[in-house]
């Protein structure tokens, strides 16, 4: 059951899984891969995203929050996975 920004309510569906676009789509930043977690493999996704042209999130690869996604992300993404937090720059 959705509920939407005009305050009404979709029907109850069967769907088992739900994705969702935009701000608020449900994964945190930088899971590019949509799994849940943030760790090397997403820097993989992010990097073959990268390469290739395809896949990957845009919100969630966007790690920097500069409203790009380039190579500067996956350098910001190895850092919070080798810290452990956030760096501020």
């Amino acid at each position: 059951m959705a509920h939407y920004t005009d305050d009404t309510w979709s029907a109850w569906s069967k769907a088992k899984t739900v994705v969702l676009h935009g701000e608020g789509h449900g994964y945190a930043v930088g899971d590019v891969n949509h799994d849940g977690l943030v760790n090397i493999g997403d820097v993989t996704a992010l990097i073959d995203s990268l390469l290739t042209g395809e896949g990957g999130c845009e919100i969630c690869g966007d790690v920097d929050a500069d409203g790009q996604v380039n190579i500067a992300d996956v350098t910001k993404l190895i850092d919070f996975l080798l810290v452990g937090t956030w760096p501020e720059n």
